[in-house]
């Protein structure tokens, strides 16, 4: 009988994820969803790399309860169409 794998392993850093996370630090990044399970697992990651990503949140107070300290927060929703939306993004690639 196998041993079960732990899914909690300590990541492993070699010249390719230390490259990648050097390049992963200097792309302006926009997560979408941080406060979500999915969302929360990816900024974990991004924080191990080093990354200083750019949060979207429909509630500021509970990602600011789930995640304390500085962040670059920004509150929206996207299932909620406003008219500036797509100029702004356009405007920011």
């Amino acid at each position: 009988m196998s041993s079960p794998v732990s899914s909690a392993a300590a990541p492993r850093f070699d010249r390719a994820s230390s490259h990648l996370g050097a390049r992963i630090r200097a792309t302006r990044i926009l997560l979408i969803g941080a406060t979500g399970n999915n969302g929360g697992e990816i900024l974990r990651a991004l924080d191990e790399l080093g990354a200083r990503p750019r949060l979207l949140v429909r509630s500021l107070e509970q990602a600011r309860e789930r995640w304390p300290g500085e962040r670059d927060w920004v509150v929206g929703d996207l299932r909620v169409r406003k008219p500036w939306s797509r100029r702004y993004a356009a405007s920011t690639m």
